[in-house]
């Protein structure tokens, strides 16, 4: 990969690191909270698991999931975006 996070397809980036989603998928899949180029803070939709992700701009790709297992995000329900609470807190 390049310094400037471009260029990788994505046969390339799912050899290295595995999983990779373009920006529909990502969508789908996760809840971006914070952009801090070149990764995302992520949630898990499916359970609320807080974890990074890395990102390339040309063509856009997000790869390298790294789970953060000690948060959770509560309640995805909620109207309002929760505080991230450790797992272990009441669990």
């Amino acid at each position: 990969m390049t310094n400037d996070r471009t260029g990788q397809d994505r046969q390339a980036l799912e050899a290295a690191y595995g999983k990779v989603w373009d920006e529909e998928e990502l969508a789908q899949e996760f809840k971006v909270t914070a952009i801090i180029a070149p990764q995302v803070v992520v949630v898990r939709k499916a359970d609320g698991l807080v974890g990074s992700l890395t990102f390339q701009n040309q063509p856009r790709f997000y790869f390298g999931f790294k789970p953060t297992p000690d948060l959770v995000m509560p309640d995805q329900g909620a109207s309002e975006a929760p505080a991230i609470t450790p797992r272990w807190h009441g669990k």
